[in-house]
């Protein structure tokens, strides 16, 4: 079996194209289904490299699509969760700022993918899809929260505002313009959803 595995190996190696269902093999594909073939001789399976080829592409696409699945998942449960991210995003954010952020970590997520994918390119588009369809989910409940939490701020900043307004405190300037700061920041910082029913209240 391992003279048989050997003899294989350096056939591919030896092949300019490494082409398998012609496709051609980069590093992770050529290592992933050495591999896989040693499994099946070890096994004492019949080694055929289509099917081999085969099974490595998809179990390797829903292996890796698990584990991104996990590592951006964990990142937008923190951002639900009111915690920070690396580089500082917190909600809640106006929604031009969520964009980005949920933009620029699916682009991370995508060009970890198309490094570590292995197969031919309907299945890693396949697999590609799937994880974003699921990803895409967790999103919109980021926005929900992110919403939620604004509207939460915008609440309590109105009542800091209207306890001003019945003591009498709007008397004073300099207590009355630090509230009007605190509500223009706030409104920098505030999805348009939240502000717009804050403003009919």
């Amino acid at each position: 079996a391992a003279a048989a595995l050997a003899l294989r190996a350096s056939s591919l190696a030896r092949s300019n194209a490494k082409l398998v269902g012609g496709q051609p093999l980069g590093c992770f594909s050529f290592v992933a289904l050495l591999r896989h073939l040693a499994e099946v001789l070890n096994g004492g399976g019949r080694l055929s490299l289509r099917e081999a080829w085969e099974s490595v592409q998809h179990s390797t696409c829903r292996a890796l699509a698990a584990e991104l699945r996990q590592e951006a998942s964990k990142g937008l449960q923190a951002l639900i969760a009111g915690r920070a991210l690396p580089g500082g995003a917190r909600l809640p954010m106006n929604d031009d700022a969520l964009r980005v952020v949920l933009r620029d970590r699916r682009r991370s997520l995508k060009t970890e993918w198309d490094e570590r994918a292995v197969g031919d390119e309907a299945v890693r588009r396949e697999y590609w899809q799937e994880l974003k369809e699921a990803l895409a989910q967790e999103e919109l409940a980021v926005g929900y929260q992110n919403a939620r939490l604004a509207e939460r701020r915008l609440e309590e900043a109105l009542a800091s505002w209207r306890e001003l307004l019945v003591d009498g405190g709007a008397d004073s300037a300099e207590f009355g313009e630090r509230i009007s700061r605190g509500l223009r920041d706030l409104a920098t910082r505030m999805p348009a959803g939240p502000l717009l029913r804050a403003g009919g209240a």
